[in-house]
């Protein structure tokens, strides 16, 4: 009964931290819960069978998640999800009074902030930063700050 349970925490730890990786960018919480049921299943091996068994285990899923992993980005296999657009220049402040933007002014993402990207302000679209978190594209944000030459923004 063990062996199933150590496989089982494994694969689903497994899955679940690619399904962070690929699906969920950001969210962290299934990343999370997924290393903490790979750690789980390699905690149960060194309990119930012996440290060799447990090393093993432990070495054989470190090597596989970062095999995995570093074969994803090498043969391009993330590049669905990946934004390919950069972005050039940063805003100015004649840009910033051009648009009337002010803290509170109201716009809408155009591209994910990550944290930067593309908002759209009265009808312009300018350089934003997000205070520190993943927003999806075409989310209501509100500008919190004026930094210089940073327009920082969070979801409304």
């Amino acid at each position: 009964m063990e062996i199933f349970t150590i496989i089982t925490l494994l694969l689903s730890g497994f899955i679940l931290i690619i399904l962070e990786i690929i699906v969920l960018p950001g969210k962290a919480f299934f990343g999370t819960v997924g290393a903490l049921m790979m750690l789980a299943g390699i905690g149960i091996t060194f309990a119930e069978f012996s440290p060799w068994a447990g090393l093993a285990v432990l070495v054989g899923s470190l090597a596989t998640v970062i095999t995995s992993v570093s074969m994803a980005y090498k043969y391009g296999w993330l590049d669905r999800f990946i934004e390919k657009k950069q972005l050039q220049g940063k805003i100015t402040n004649k840009e910033i009074q051009s648009i009337n933007l002010q803290v509170g002014s109201e716009g809408k993402t155009k591209s994910p902030l990550r944290p930067t990207g593309l908002a759209e302000f009265n009808g312009k679209e300018i350089h934003v930063e997000s205070s520190g978190m993943y927003v999806e594209p075409n989310t209501l944000i509100q500008v919190v700050a004026i930094e210089e030459n940073k327009v920082i923004v969070r979801p409304k």
